[in-house]
């Protein structure tokens, strides 16, 4: 039984979904050979249903235009301890500057990203977490009600303290994916009209519905990662 074998049985075990890489490796300086290998070996031994990620942060930045130094370089232990994540609901959001990283050693499970910004980092996952991530709680909550149809900003906005909520709204309605409805009541006659813009003064008044467009993004789980996107990279 190898290393990642008892690993993975203690795992279990222990109910543990991560570990450090020098755990495994019984070394503090390795390369990201020896990381990718042992990734590729993690991503093999665990069951199908059960997605894996490991990040690597560097205080310098990280030799990916050329891959054959960056294999043998030594990963940066002094500037972060990468360890490796594994569960069925792990998370993985939108970061900003993604290049993906054609890392030839990786079986075809998994993907390498990298990412300049805030941090110099190298994040190596399932492919099958790159591909479906996950929006925040609040994003999502924003998200499902709306496709409830008409509902009252007020409401919402009392349940999410994101302070990115109105941010996130009038993005929506810029992007063309929600629609502004203002409510006026006058001699106990509500007249109704469409807004391009949110009065957030008046915000009582208002309420948003899906356009088409929104509607069908929404459907393809493509719009919650759109605001994420938006979100990053504004606060």
């Amino acid at each position: 039984m190898d290393k990642v074998d008892v690993f993975l049985e203690e795992a279990v075990k222990n109910k543990s979904n991560w570990v450090y890489v020098e755990n495994l490796l019984f070394k503090d300086k390795y390369t990201y050979e020896e990381l990718v290998t042992l990734l590729v070996t993690f991503s093999k031994k665990v069951k199908e249903n059960v997605l894996v990620k490991c990040q690597i942060f560097s205080e310098n930045e990280i030799a990916f235009s050329n891959l054959d130094t960056l294999l043998s370089s030594f990963v940066d232990t002094e500037w972060d301890e990468p360890r490796i994540e594994f569960a069925e609901n792990l998370v993985w959001y939108p970061q900003n500057d993604e290049k993906i990283i054609k890392i030839t050693n990786l079986s075809e499970s998994l993907i390498a990203v990298y990412c300049a910004k805030p941090d110099y980092c190298l994040t190596i996952m399932s492919r099958e977490l790159y591909e479906s991530r996950v929006v925040s709680e609040e994003i999502q909550l924003l998200l499902s009600t709306i496709s409830y149809g008409d509902i009252k900003l007020k409401d919402v906005e009392k349940r999410i303290e994101n302070t990115g909520f109105r941010e996130s709204v009038d993005y929506l309605i810029q992007s063309k994916y929600i629609f502004a409805v203002h409510k006026n009541l006058v001699d106990e006659v509500e007249f109704i009209t469409n807004r391009s813009f949110i009065d957030w003064e008046q915000v009582e008044k208002y309420s948003v519905e899906f356009t088409k467009k929104g509607r069908e993004h929404y459907a393809k789980n493509e719009l919650g990662i759109d605001v994420m996107k938006f979100i990053h990279n504004n606060f």
